[in-house]
């Protein structure tokens, strides 16, 4: 016990300084703040949920002393509670009653992947009310923001205003889904690479699943459709959806990538394409929309059920 308690520890410190590396000047500052919940993955899903609500606590209370109570509660709400459930989720398990055969049912891939996007939703309602997000007043700053960037250069090359002021109204209409969009794939990297390196260490207990495979929690679908017409109702309520909007897109873009994984099996050229389009949606983004349509597409026409193959069919949620 004394063990899972120090690895928890050592989990949460870690997790807190990826978390807050952004405040240094190392190039990979991002990346890390993208995977701070990787550490409690890890130490949940090798030595239990006891580690990572120690990890959780540990990060929580040394936020709090270190820092003050907001960043204390950033740290819990964003990366220490929904590392802690999902990987609390990951190893649930039913067995089988005592004399009678039959696999183990472990609590469902689809399901913790909903509840991290309807956390990662309420995330960003309360960012953005806590945050004091108004509109216009946002976009009228950016735009003198801008402005000032760029006369900072001497103004040679600047854009015209029309374009300035394009630029910040696009930045303002995008705000309310991207930080809810961007912090579920924040924790569902971080789970994926958590549990690589639990499985390559030999501590993972639950049997690896092909998520080429997966598939949503039909429920998924519908909150999506629901969130996206209340985000064209006035504001508050078309704001309070938006988040939701920007995170159940994310979690069936994770659905379209596992349909092209599928998909191009039996591709000659499958890697270098895949590269190339990760590549693409990576500087472009618009990869994701086509991701997104097939994970949308997938979930009423069943395309990997087109082109199985023998013994290898995706499974069903």
């Amino acid at each position: 016990m004394t063990k899972t308690y120090l690895i928890g520890i050592g989990a949460g410190l870690a997790a807190l300084a990826m978390l807050l590396s952004p405040m240094g000047t190392s190039l990979l500052a991002i990346p890390m703040m993208m995977l701070s919940a990787m550490p409690i993955v890890i130490a949940g899903l090798g030595w239990g949920t006891m580690a990572a609500a120690t990890a959780t606590l540990a990060g929580f209370v040394t936020a709090l002393f270190a820092l003050q109570l907001p960043a204390a509660l950033m740290f819990a709400a964003a990366v220490g509670v929904p590392a802690t459930f999902a990987t609390h989720l990951v190893g649930l398990v039913r067995l089988p009653d005592a004399g009678e055969a039959g696999p183990a049912e472990w609590y469902p891939l689809s399901r913790v992947v909903l509840m991290l996007t309807l956390w990662c939703g309420l995330l960003g309602v309360g960012v953005i009310f806590l945050a004091g997000f108004n509109p216009s007043g946002d976009r009228s700053e950016l735009i003198a923001g801008l402005t000032a960037m760029f006369a900072e250069g001497g103004g040679a090359g600047a854009p015209p205003t029309a374009q300035i002021e394009a630029m910040a109204t696009m930045i303002v209409a995008v705000m309310p889904y991207a930080f809810s969009a961007m912090w579920l794939v924040s924790l569902l990297l971080s789970l994926w690479i958590g549990a690589l390196v639990v499985r390559r260490s030999g501590l993972l207990t639950r049997p690896w699943e092909n998520l080429n495979g997966f598939r949503p929690d039909p429920a998924m679908v519908m909150m999506f459709g629901a969130a996206l017409l209340l985000s064209y109702l006035p504001d508050p309520l078309g704001l309070v959806a938006k988040p939701f909007v920007g995170a159940l897109s994310i979690a069936h873009l994770a659905v379209g990538l596992a349909v092209l994984h599928w998909l191009s099996r039996p591709w000659a050229l499958r890697v270098p394409a895949l590269a190339i389009f990760y590549g693409l949606l990576f500087i472009v983004g618009l990869p994701g929309l086509l991701a997104l349509v097939l994970g949308l597409v997938d979930r009423f026409f069943d395309l990997r059920g087109l082109s199985p193959r023998a013994g290898d069919e995706p499974p069903r949620s």
